[in-house]
């Protein structure tokens, strides 16, 4: 993950699967030009959604009445 300094844009060069994991952490760390630099951490976190998701379709293949 790469975070742009001037305009805070991520990019990711990875690709996400719904089906594995519906959520992607990353913790980032700001710092600042001071002496002694002051810092910070923040947590990101990236909601993974399946927009190609379909309905299953249930077929009948067999019944058996007892």
């Amino acid at each position: 993950m790469k975070v742009d300094p001037v305009t805070g844009e991520l990019t990711v060069n990875a690709e996400f699967n719904y089906g594995r994991q519906q959520q992607v952490f990353a913790t980032v760390k700001a710092d600042d030009k001071a002496e002694p630099p002051h810092s910070t951490y923040a947590q990101i976190v990236v909601n993974v959604i399946d927009i190609n998701n379909m309905r299953p379709v249930l077929t009948m293949v067999g019944m058996f009445v007892h």
